[in-house]
């Protein structure tokens, strides 16, 4: 750099002018900022936490880790029997079925059914028409709502179908547990017979 002595150095020349963007000229503090590269959708949300009813907040109970921060891999994988079993249910329990794919809407013509939840939906050539079921209200099961997930294993050849709980399983049943505490006790199998089914007994039987 030249040094100048006894007199004011000449001025430094214009700065040249900034880069010009559509025709224009801007200063550097208010160029346009540019888009983002990657578009966020900022309306996602999470899924929602479904609401369990209690055989399937049961299933559940066994199906949750100990500990829910270790690795998934690592969570309960159990077979239909298993699952029935660890939930106090016996091997071929309808409950396990239940929880797990829910019950399904279904129509019967005439008469109401004397068992399970119906509602009169409307009539056709004099007959009323009933939706329902004969094994409760039609709902969604834990396979639906994404609260287990089936993991199928090839055990020497053979196609095992295991179930394992989700994160979004974890935290259903989490919730439900603090809004109504501990589970309830099991109903004595002895009073959960369906007599229905049951001969009669007649004194040529006895």
């Amino acid at each position: 750099m030249p040094v100048y002595r006894g007199r004011r150095p000449p001025p430094l020349p214009p700065m040249p002018p900034p880069a010009c963007q559509n025709g224009m000229a801007f200063p550097v503090t208010e160029r346009p900022l540019k888009p983002p590269s990657v578009s966020v959708d900022l309306s996602a949300k999470p899924a929602a936490v479904p609401a369990l009813r209690t055989p399937q907040a049961r299933v559940l109970a066994a199906l949750v880790p100990a500990d829910a921060t270790d690795p998934v891999f690592d969570w309960p994988l159990v077979t239909r029997p298993q699952l029935a079993v660890r939930a106090g249910c016996t091997a071929i329990s309808g409950t396990i079925t239940r929880a797990l794919n829910g019950t399904r809407a279904k129509k019967v013509f005439g008469d109401r059914p004397k068992t399970g939840v119906w509602s009169l939906v409307g009539t056709v050539g004099g007959k009323e028409i009933w939706e329902g079921n004969s094994s409760g209200d039609p709902h969604a099961g834990l396979l639906e709502l994404k609260c287990v997930e089936e993991v199928v294993l090839d055990i020497e050849g053979t196609k095992e179908v295991n179930y394992r709980a989700t994160k979004l399983g974890v935290a259903a049943y989490q919730a439900w547990v603090r809004k109504n505490g501990k589970l309830p006790a099991l109903k004595d199998a002895s009073v959960c017979v369906n007599d229905r089914y049951k001969k009669t007994q007649t004194k040529d039987d006895e």
